[in-house]
């Protein structure tokens, strides 16, 4: 019934939602990390990388791996299976902001909870492995449908897990080994449009870098702290923005002398 009432939604119109949304998850994600984990270099080791590819069968399918603060069995079962539920409203996640000593002030960008179930507008299959910062937990994760069975399974209960759906098959492993998420979706049907313009579209100088691996080539996409040097630099740009975003610009960066 969810499902029905946002594919009604203009909100979720797109069939490329989902890539927006697990866009939104992976950046706080990464960002919630470096809120939390004291000990992480943020500036060496915050990264995403998107893939897409085919598989034998011919199914397309799509990839996203981040650096983040990974998951671990409660955080699955309360809070990832669970719509409009979101972790970083919770009282977990505040003490362990509250007790990090850099406090680094987080915000999250997703705000309703509802971002994996958007991968079934799309998608007929969900696969993720991802380990927790804090306990190093490895856990391996298979969804199939709404209405069907998960699979759960975690190493450090001698759980054996499957293999991790990617691009390359000398990368294929069960459960990840460094920590932090990632997430593959096999698309039921082509997309409208191909992933490198769907990531271009939602992607607006993010504060964490973003890869895109396409077969052998690897694109990167702009960030906050890449435009910052080179407005220093230049004194002058020129971008075209949508007005509601050139107003949170506005907003976020008063440094800047914005003209129209």
């Amino acid at each position: 019934n969810v499902l029905d009432l946002l594919m009604g939604d203009d909100l979720y119109s797109s069939d490329a939602t989902f890539i927006r949304e697990l866009l939104q998850n992976a950046l706080d994600a990464v960002r919630a990390r470096r809120a939390v984990d004291y000990r992480w270099n943020w500036e060496e080791e915050n990264q995403i990388i998107v893939s897409g590819w085919s598989d034998k069968e011919e199914n397309q399918w799509f990839r996203i791996d981040d650096s983040g603060i990974g998951m671990d069995e409660p955080a699955i079962m309360n809070y990832f299976l669970r719509v409009g539920r979101s972790y970083y409203q919770s009282d977990e996640f505040k003490k362990l902001k509250y007790d990090n000593k850099k406090n680094y002030d987080f915000t999250p960008i997703s705000k309703f909870g509802i971002g994996i179930l958007s991968c079934f507008l799309k998608g007929d299959r969900m696969e993720v492995s991802t380990r927790r910062f804090n306990s190093g937990e490895g856990i391996r994760f298979s969804m199939k449908g709404t209405k069907g069975y998960y699979s759960l399974a975690v190493e450090e209960k001698g759980d054996r897990g499957t293999s991790m759906p990617c691009a390359d098959v000398e990368e294929v492993e069960n459960f990840r080994q460094s920590v932090g998420t990632s997430i593959a979706v096999r698309i039921k049907e082509p997309l409208s449009k191909n992933i490198e313009s769907s990531l271009k579209s939602y992607l607006c100088y993010p504060d964490v870098p973003v890869y895109y691996k396409k077969g052998a080539e690897i694109f990167s996409f702009p960030t906050e702290q890449e435009l910052m040097e080179f407005v220093r630099k230049k004194k002058e740009i020129k971008i075209p923005l949508p007005e509601e975003f050139l107003r949170e610009l506005c907003a976020k960066m008063p440094e800047i002398i914005w003209e129209e």
